[in-house]
């Protein structure tokens, strides 16, 4: 039962936007608090923790998950995805792809430009300029990961009610996997990861809402 209420919601465009509003609404609570002394204090022990538990095995490892998120493999891969799409006449499908990961680019940088958030200073594995609220490695990978995941869901829903729990697992945690990688290499406080999926799950729900309304 709970299954088929989860897949009902998210096929029906006015309850996605509503989660969209809930994870807007979200993110501006915590990025008014985002510089306050206990978060500031909760990021340092917990980026101690992470860097403590480094090992150069790990670092190979998560070296190659946060290119999932880079913007320099996202981008080819919306391409080469939305060309694909464009050849069987999905033009709706290309667009929802490629705006959704242009739109979550756009809107992190201006982000980072209203919230100027330093990143680490010290013990970083991977050189990353600019400021670091919110990650944009964690709103490419949401936009990306969690854009294919819901077009795979309108294709494979009517075979089965438990598809939607299985994708959005994945996606979620592919997209934790991608911003556990930038704490462990040191280009992130855990609260620029926090802020990223919540920016990215607001903007993924608009666009997801924009393309079932248009599909209608």
């Amino acid at each position: 039962m709970r299954r088929q209420t989860i897949a009902r919601g998210l096929s029906n465009p006015f309850k996605v936007l509503l989660f969209a509003l809930f994870f807007c609404g979200a993110f501006l609570v915590f990025s008014a608090i985002v510089n306050t002394p206990f978060i500031k204090e909760l990021d340092r022990w917990t980026m101690a923790a992470v860097i403590s538990i480094r090992t150069p095995k790990w670092t190979s490892v998560f070296m190659f998950v946060q290119q999932m998120g880079n913007k320099m493999v996202i981008f080819p891969m919306i391409t080469i995805i939305g060309l694909y799409l464009a050849l069987f006449k999905k033009f709706h499908e290309s667009l929802f792809l490629f705006s959704t990961a242009a739109g979550a680019f756009i809107l992190d940088g201006w982000l980072k430009s209203y919230f100027h958030r330093p990143r680490p200073s010290a013990q970083t594995l991977i050189l990353e300029n600019g400021f670091g609220y919110p990650s944009r490695h964690t709103m490419l990978a949401m936009a990306l990961y969690g854009s294919m995941s819901f077009l795979m869901w309108t294709r494979l829903r009517g075979k089965g009610t438990h598809s939607a729990i299985k994708l959005l697992s994945l996606t979620i945690a592919l997209v934790l996997l991608v911003g556990f990688s930038m704490i462990y290499l040191g280009a992130h406080y855990p609260a620029d990861i926090f802020g990223g999926l919540l920016a990215g799950a607001a903007w993924l729900c608009f666009c997801c809402a924009w393309f079932m309304h248009i599909k209608e």
